[in-house]
């Protein structure tokens, strides 16, 4: 709904920018927007685990801790 509603706002002229705050304890999110900001694709979806992410995955469901920029 939120894709659509954003979606439906640039149709009519608004502008809509994304942006991200780096936080500590979010390196999924943190290696997903630094891969978003390199392509030129309006929406992504993966069916898989991208190899960019494999490592940063695993050590999350491994309750594993690295740090800033693993």
């Amino acid at each position: 709904m939120l894709i659509k509603n954003i979606n439906e706002f640039e149709l009519k002229g608004g502008v809509f920018v994304w942006s991200h705050m780096l936080q500590e304890g979010n390196p999924i999110v943190d290696k997903l927007v630094g891969f978003g900001l390199s392509i030129d694709v309006r929406c992504l979806i993966f069916d898989f685990v991208p190899s960019f992410l494999s490592n940063v995955v695993l050590a999350d469901v491994s309750s594993t801790v690295f740090p800033h920029g693993f």
